[in-house]
């Protein structure tokens, strides 16, 4: 569920994306989306609110024979609800994204010492970071050179 100009929108399965406004009773639309997004593998999923637009972010993954998730792609859409499809955005400009896989947040990144163009999750014992310009992901343990001094004006806590 995202929160955008005053109206929510969520994602449902097959493509559809529903509106909910308040005017002031409850009106709800739904839309059919076009290019859904699609891989080989599971996807999680998020959705964002970037510059008043909507945004949903994929992670893509499978698991490894121990039971451990390898992503294999993240890709971040833009909801293009006039033209009723996911428009691919590939820079996010001095944003970082925080994702715990139920949900998330954007933020300024150089402002807390994040990378732009970045998505943010933890796992365990990890902090991993893919970048979406590059296309790359890596992987950081601590303690880590990767990872950025804690700053006294960044604290994020994402549900789990």
């Amino acid at each position: 569920l995202t929160s955008c100009k005053g109206k929510f929108y969520f994602y449902i399965a097959a493509g559809d994306y529903v509106i909910l406004e308040f005017n002031p009773s409850p009106v709800t639309q739904i839309i059919k989306m076009q290019g859904v997004p699609r891989r080989f593998g599971s996807a999680e999923t998020c959705s964002f609110e970037l510059d008043e637009e909507p945004y949903k972010l994929f992670v893509f993954h499978d698991y490894y024979e121990d039971g451990a998730l390898n992503i294999t792609g993240i890709t971040l859409y833009k909801i293009d609800l006039i033209g009723q499809r996911f428009v691919k955005v590939d820079k996010i400009g001095d944003r970082a994204l925080l994702w715990s896989g139920y949900g998330g947040g954007c933020c300024p990144a150089t402002r807390f010492a994040l990378e732009p163009n970045c998505v943010y999750w933890t796992g365990p014992n990890a902090m991993h970071i893919f970048n979406i310009v590059e296309n790359t992901h890596r992987v950081c343990y601590h303690p880590s050179n990767d990872l950025p001094k804690l700053s006294s004006e960044a604290f994020w806590l994402l549900p789990v």
